[in-house]
Protein backbone atom coordinates (compact mmCIF):
# COMPACT_ATOMS: atom_id res chain seq x y z
CA UNK A 1 0.00 0.00 0.00
CA UNK A 2 1.67 3.21 -1.16
CA UNK A 3 -1.36 5.47 -0.84
CA UNK A 4 -1.29 9.07 -1.91
CA UNK A 5 -0.28 12.47 -0.60
CA UNK A 6 2.17 12.41 2.30
CA UNK A 7 2.09 8.61 2.49
CA UNK A 8 3.18 8.31 -1.14
CA UNK A 9 5.78 11.07 -0.72
CA UNK A 10 7.50 9.40 2.23
CA UNK A 11 7.36 6.01 0.54
CA UNK A 12 8.98 7.32 -2.65
CA UNK A 13 11.63 9.35 -0.82
CA UNK A 14 12.56 6.37 1.37
CA UNK A 15 12.91 4.06 -1.65
CA UNK A 16 14.96 6.65 -3.57
CA UNK A 17 17.32 7.23 -0.64
CA UNK A 18 17.65 3.51 -0.02
CA UNK A 19 18.56 2.87 -3.65
CA UNK A 20 21.14 5.68 -3.65
CA UNK A 21 22.63 4.46 -0.37
CA UNK A 22 22.90 0.91 -1.74
CA UNK A 23 24.76 2.32 -4.76
CA UNK A 24 27.14 4.23 -2.50
CA UNK A 25 27.76 1.13 -0.38
CA UNK A 26 28.47 -0.85 -3.56
CA UNK A 27 31.00 1.79 -4.65
CA UNK A 28 32.66 1.62 -1.23
CA UNK A 29 32.95 -2.18 -1.49
CA UNK A 30 34.54 -1.83 -4.93
CA UNK A 31 37.07 0.66 -3.55
CA UNK A 32 37.90 -1.74 -0.73
CA UNK A 33 38.36 -4.72 -3.05
CA UNK A 34 40.57 -2.74 -5.43
CA UNK A 35 42.62 -1.43 -2.49
CA UNK A 36 43.10 -4.94 -1.09
CA UNK A 37 44.06 -6.21 -4.54
CA UNK A 38 46.73 -3.54 -4.95
CA UNK A 39 48.00 -4.22 -1.43
CA UNK A 40 48.19 -7.95 -2.22
CA UNK A 41 50.16 -7.24 -5.39
CA UNK A 42 52.55 -5.12 -3.32
CA UNK A 43 52.90 -7.92 -0.78
CA UNK A 44 53.80 -10.42 -3.51
CA UNK A 45 56.28 -7.93 -4.98
CA UNK A 46 57.94 -7.31 -1.59
CA UNK A 47 58.27 -11.03 -0.94
CA UNK A 48 59.76 -11.56 -4.39
CA UNK A 49 62.15 -8.65 -3.80
CA UNK A 50 63.39 -10.37 -0.63
CA UNK A 51 64.23 -13.46 -2.68
CA UNK A 52 66.09 -11.25 -5.20
CA UNK A 53 63.60 -12.01 -7.99
CA UNK A 54 61.55 -8.81 -8.40
CA UNK A 55 58.31 -9.19 -10.32
CA UNK A 56 57.80 -5.57 -11.29
CA UNK A 57 60.18 -2.93 -12.56
CA UNK A 58 60.57 0.26 -10.53
CA UNK A 59 58.21 2.25 -12.78
CA UNK A 60 55.41 -0.27 -12.26
CA UNK A 61 55.96 -0.23 -8.50
CA UNK A 62 55.78 3.55 -8.49
CA UNK A 63 52.54 3.47 -10.50
CA UNK A 64 51.02 0.93 -8.11
CA UNK A 65 52.09 3.04 -5.14
CA UNK A 66 50.44 6.14 -6.64
CA UNK A 67 47.30 4.15 -7.42
CA UNK A 68 47.12 2.88 -3.84
CA UNK A 69 47.71 6.36 -2.41
CA UNK A 70 45.10 8.01 -4.64
CA UNK A 71 42.62 5.22 -4.01
CA UNK A 72 43.06 5.62 -0.26
CA UNK A 73 42.56 9.39 -0.43
CA UNK A 74 39.54 9.05 -2.72
CA UNK A 75 37.98 6.39 -0.47
CA UNK A 76 38.45 8.60 2.59
CA UNK A 77 36.88 11.60 0.85
CA UNK A 78 34.00 9.45 -0.37
CA UNK A 79 33.44 8.10 3.16
CA UNK A 80 33.34 11.62 4.61
CA UNK A 81 30.93 12.69 1.87
CA UNK A 82 28.57 9.79 2.53
CA UNK A 83 28.72 10.37 6.29
CA UNK A 84 28.10 14.13 5.99
CA UNK A 85 25.04 13.58 3.80
CA UNK A 86 23.49 11.65 6.68
CA UNK A 87 21.24 9.65 4.37
CA UNK A 88 20.85 6.86 6.92
CA UNK A 89 19.29 9.24 9.47
CA UNK A 90 17.10 10.77 6.79
CA UNK A 91 16.00 7.30 5.66
CA UNK A 92 14.97 6.47 9.24
CA UNK A 93 12.94 9.67 9.38
CA UNK A 94 11.20 8.98 6.07
CA UNK A 95 10.49 5.39 7.07
CA UNK A 96 9.09 6.54 10.42
CA UNK A 97 6.88 9.15 8.77
CA UNK A 98 5.69 6.62 6.17
CA UNK A 99 4.77 4.17 8.93
CA UNK A 100 3.07 6.95 10.88
CA UNK A 101 0.94 8.07 7.93
CA UNK A 102 0.25 4.45 6.94
CA UNK A 103 -0.96 3.62 10.43
CA UNK A 104 -3.17 6.74 10.47
CA UNK A 105 -4.62 5.86 7.05
CA UNK A 106 -5.49 2.35 8.20
CA UNK A 107 -7.08 3.71 11.37
CA UNK A 108 -9.10 6.27 9.43
CA UNK A 109 -10.43 3.60 7.04
CA UNK A 110 -11.47 1.36 9.93
CA UNK A 111 -13.34 4.07 11.87
CA UNK A 112 -16.87 5.22 11.13
CA UNK A 113 -17.33 7.82 13.87
CA UNK A 114 -16.22 11.33 12.85
CA UNK A 115 -15.04 12.19 16.38
CA UNK A 116 -12.77 9.13 16.39
CA UNK A 117 -11.39 10.13 12.98
CA UNK A 118 -10.68 13.65 14.26
CA UNK A 119 -8.84 12.17 17.25
CA UNK A 120 -6.65 10.08 14.92
CA UNK A 121 -5.90 13.16 12.83
CA UNK A 122 -5.10 15.17 15.96
CA UNK A 123 -2.69 12.46 17.15
CA UNK A 124 -1.13 12.34 13.68
CA UNK A 125 -0.62 16.10 13.74
CA UNK A 126 0.98 15.95 17.18
CA UNK A 127 3.31 13.14 16.09
CA UNK A 128 4.29 15.10 12.97
CA UNK A 129 4.97 18.22 15.04
CA UNK A 130 7.09 16.19 17.47
CA UNK A 131 9.09 14.70 14.60
CA UNK A 132 9.55 18.13 13.05
CA UNK A 133 10.77 19.50 16.40
CA UNK A 134 13.31 16.67 16.68
CA UNK A 135 14.50 17.32 13.12
CA UNK A 136 14.85 21.04 13.87
CA UNK A 137 16.88 20.34 17.02
CA UNK A 138 19.11 17.90 15.16
CA UNK A 139 19.83 20.43 12.39
CA UNK A 140 19.84 23.70 14.35
CA UNK A 141 23.61 24.15 14.08
CA UNK A 142 23.77 23.67 10.33
CA UNK A 143 23.91 26.77 8.18
CA UNK A 144 21.07 27.08 5.68
CA UNK A 145 22.27 27.59 2.12
CA UNK A 146 21.57 31.05 0.74
CA UNK A 147 21.10 32.79 4.09
CA UNK A 148 23.58 35.48 5.09
CA UNK A 149 24.29 35.70 8.81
Amino acid sequence: MNGSGQLLYYSQRYRRLKKRLEGEEHAQRILQVVGFAIAAVFLVDVVSELTHRPIFPTDTRLTLLWALALLTVYAAIFEVYVTEKADRALMRQYRYMHELFGHAARELRSLADEDDKLEVLRELGQACLAEHAQWTLAHRDRRIEGLKW
